[in-house]
């Protein structure tokens, strides 16, 4: 304390500050209990399309072939007992009738196809043995005949167009060859593609998807558009496809 005279009075202790209290950390809060989570429901079966066909079961087989020799259901009703696309079920019911080329039905479709119809399940009948041949020494020698699974016309194609033949029979089995010939004929006529897929069961991608398979580069310009013969080429080899198909039906209902 400082004095009148200017000095400071030194006898008075300041007092010491008050001690302050260590104040305890609070603990730290325990976790909330994670919400359980629902079972995830299961996934819905996948529906085979043209383009991603999955394995069909025997028991998918018995009920369309079913719905079509026992019940005369539609090829549309069909698809809907199996939950498939109308195409995909139309073309699996050729194919267990054995009238798709490069394609086999299992060994069991004839079978059912017979308890159905009411008849014996067909049997490959042996190859008869043939004859000798007769040799006239002043004969000509025969023309050679053509293979039964190539019509006539094959001869009448040019080279560019049995390329192309042969470049849409290495394309899979999801379109049968007059639905390759639909949808070429109906995008060069100006048809949109919806209404295109409409027609077929399938979606707009999917027939844009199936055209770019069609397309070999033989028949495109260098910016990859098609050429006018090209145009020509695919459509004379699309019909030939589907007269050659025509032409095995007609023979397995021989």
């Amino acid at each position: 304390m400082r004095e009148a005279d200017g000095s400071v009075d030194v006898g008075e202790e300041i007092p010491d500050p008050a001690p302050v209290e260590a104040v305890a950390p609070e603990p730290d809060p325990e976790p909330e209990p994670e919400p359980t989570q629902p079972p995830a429901p299961a996934p819905a079966p996948k529906q085979a399309t043209p383009s991603d066909p999955s394995a069909w079961t025997e028991d998918e087989d018995r009920k369309i072939l079913t719905g079509l020799f026992r019940d005369g259901l539609s090829q549309l009703a069909c698809a809907k007992l199996v939950n498939r696309s109308d195409n995909a079920t139309k073309f699996r019911l050729r194919v267990l009738q054995g009238l798709v080329d490069k394609r086999q039905a299992p060994p069991y479709a004839a079978q059912i196809i017979a308890e159905l119809t009411g008849g014996a399940a067909p049997a490959k009948a042996p190859d008869p043995k043939p004859e000798p041949a007769k040799v006239e020494p002043s004969a000509a020698p025969a023309p050679a005949a053509p293979k039964p699974s190539e019509p006539a016309s094959w001869t009448s194609l040019t080279l560019a167009q049995r390329a192309l033949v042969k470049h849409l029979e290495r394309l899979n089995d999801d379109f049968a060859p007059q639905d390759d010939l639909d949808i070429a004929t109906g995008l060069f006529d100006g048809r949109k593609a919806p209404t295109i897929g409409a027609d077929l069961g399938v979606t707009p991608e999917e027939v844009v998807a199936r055209f770019k398979l069609m397309k070999h580069r033989d028949i495109l310009d260098p910016k990859g558009h098609l050429t006018i013969d090209g145009q020509r080429d695919l459509i004379v080899a699309l019909r030939y496809r589907v007269s050659a198909y025509e032409a095995a039906l007609a023979e397995v209902v021989k």
